[in-house]
């Protein structure tokens, strides 16, 4: 995750299923979450990737979030989550831009 210093507005990520394993996987899902110091959690952003039963998950995606005002100490988290099968070794997120 990213310690927020309370003026970021913008993530952008490039995120997806390594190259091969596309046909070998029940997909996954991708979640930004911020995690305020009070402990309330924001959703921020989903994609739900199938890339064995849609073709169009297959290329590398990029996620463009313009995030809401946030206060300093959030801790923004972006995780991939397998949805019960063991297929996030071969998800990635990479080029992670904040600002």
């Amino acid at each position: 995750g990213y310690q927020l210093l309370g003026h970021a507005r913008h993530l952008r990520f490039t995120y997806g299923f390594l190259s091969g394993s596309q046909a070998r996987t029940n997909g996954a899902s991708f979640r930004v979450e911020g995690h305020r110091p009070d402990g309330s959690v924001i959703p921020l952003a989903r994609s739900r990737l199938n890339p064995a039963v849609n073709p169009a998950d297959r290329p590398p995606k990029v996620m463009n979030l313009t995030l809401p005002q946030l206060p300093a100490g959030t801790r923004l988290t972006v995780t991939i989550d397998p949805e019960g099968s063991n297929a996030y070794d071969w998800t990635y997120v990479t080029n992670v831009w904040l600002d």
